[in-house]
């Protein structure tokens, strides 16, 4: 007889369908749905007996399953402005025993980082992680285009994801994708969920990242070749990740933990102008880009009072070597004694 809550341990759950997701508190945006593999009627008598257990830094979903039933896929549905974004994901999805560690079937919610540039030569990359700029993110599932993300930073909403129906957008017998525009019509997103074990088998995931979203085209070329794919983009279980995963979470190996992160602040333009935006990223407050810029400033100002110290305010090897545009803009706000420059360099 199927429970109605999860047990406090592996041994007192029974057979149900277990669908692991990584992190607590998700976003109730997502969601799996199930459908009968041979007619493709949804199972929505499964999906209403869902029970959610969020443990330490996962979630274990479970659903009751009868013995003996016909094969069901799980899809996961992303709800958006025209109705749910539907995503194929596992096939005949098979009852389980509940175990230690991993589930069998396991989604990464994740948040795709960048290193920032920086002319320091001792940072490790651990140091120089930073959310993703506005941009795309795309994610090849079993060498198919499975998501295409809009990504959106702003300091007010932070980091969000926005989904294409790509389903939408394919066509004709061969599902090939038209060259129409595709607009994001997902609801926003705190994170991405990506498959990372299909019955206990690694799954077949590429991810890339792009300023501009991909043509219709460009989406068939790498649907059709493969190993240009491998190329332009990156393997999931490729990725560089944890360090010392726990022995029992070795597909965790693949992504950081975001309690292991600092405090970083969303992308902006204005970094197009730092020498080190490392230094802006990790400063919530706003401070330190205006404090930058009036030391600078100050600096000048002072060294114009000493001829021996003119050239050195402006080459020495200091703090604000390579703040050029901070230099340029206080120069010029002397220059001109126009203070409104200054306004520039002031964080929102």
């Amino acid at each position: 007889m199927p429970t109605d809550k999860i047990g406090s341990g592996p041994a007192c759950d029974g057979t149900k369908v277990f669908i692991e997701v990584t992190g607590v508190q998700h976003d109730a945006s997502c969601r799996f749905q199930f459908y009968d593999a041979q007619d493709a009627s949804r199972k929505e008598d499964i999906e209403g007996q869902l029970v959610s257990m969020p443990l330490v830094n996962t979630t274990i979903n479970s659903w009751p399953w009868q013995q003996n039933a016909s094969p069901v896929d799980a899809c996961l549905a992303i709800a958006g402005q025209q109705g749910d974004i539907l995503l194929p994901l596992f096939n005949d999805v098979q009852p389980k025993e509940r175990v230690d560690g991993e589930q069998d079937y396991l989604m990464h919610a994740v948040v795709p980082l960048t290193l920032l540039p920086t002319y320091n030569p001792h940072l490790q990359d651990n140091e120089r992680y930073a959310p993703s700029r506005n941009g795309y993110f795309y994610v090849f599932y079993n060498n198919k285009a499975w998501r295409e993300l809009e990504i959106h930073a702003s300091d007010s909403e932070g980091v969000q994801f926005f989904d294409v129906d790509l389903s939408a957008y394919r066509t004709g017998e061969n599902e090939t994708f038209s060259s129409d525009k595709r607009e994001a019509v997902g609801n926003p997103l705190k994170d991405i969920w990506l498959p990372v074990k299909d019955n206990n088998q690694d799954t077949l995931v590429y991810l890339a990242y792009s300023e501009v979203p991909w043509s219709g085209e460009r989406l068939n070329y790498f649907e059709n070749n493969v190993a240009e794919l491998q190329k332009r983009a990156q393997s999931l279980h490729e990725l560089r990740g944890a360090d010392n995963p726990p022995s029992h979470r070795q597909k965790e190996a693949c992504v950081l933990l975001a309690s292991d992160l600092p405090e970083m602040r969303a992308r902006a333009d204005i970094e197009w102008h730092i020498g080190e935006p490392l230094k802006f990223n990790r400063d919530l407050s706003g401070s330190w880009l205006n404090q930058q810029y009036t030391d600078i400033k100050n600096g000048i100002e002072n060294a114009n009072n000493n001829d021996d110290e003119q050239f050195e305010a402006l080459m020495h090897r200091s703090a604000f070597q390579y703040e050029y545009g901070m230099k340029e803009t206080a120069l010029k706000s002397l220059i001109t004694n126009d203070n409104d420059l200054d306004i520039t360099w002031e964080a929102s």
